[in-house]
């Protein structure tokens, strides 16, 4: 991913209407890549609940659920880079 935002930093005009042709081309790098991931994370899950503890194994789908039910994206941390 950071690839991929290197090269859109790159290759975007540093104006307004680049900035949101910027934010357009990471969101779509984004989708892409977690549309990766969660294709590999669902069979991985479902794996290795089957060799855990009870409560572990809904504990696991359960965040799991909850990270592929996720829509849109948001920063984190980007205010506050300490955690404070």
């Amino acid at each position: 991913m950071f690839g991929h935002m290197i090269r859109a930093i790159e290759d975007t005009p540093a104006t307004l209407p680049g900035a949101e042709l910027l934010t357009t081309r990471l969101h779509r790098a984004l989708d892409a890549e977690i549309g990766a991931l969660s294709a590999c994370m669902g069979p991985v899950v479902e794996q290795v609940s089957r060799a855990l503890p009870l409560e572990s194994a809904r504990l696991l789908e359960q965040e799991h659920r909850r990270w592929a039910d996720t829509t849109g994206w948001r920063l984190i941390n980007a205010a506050d880079p300490c955690g404070t």
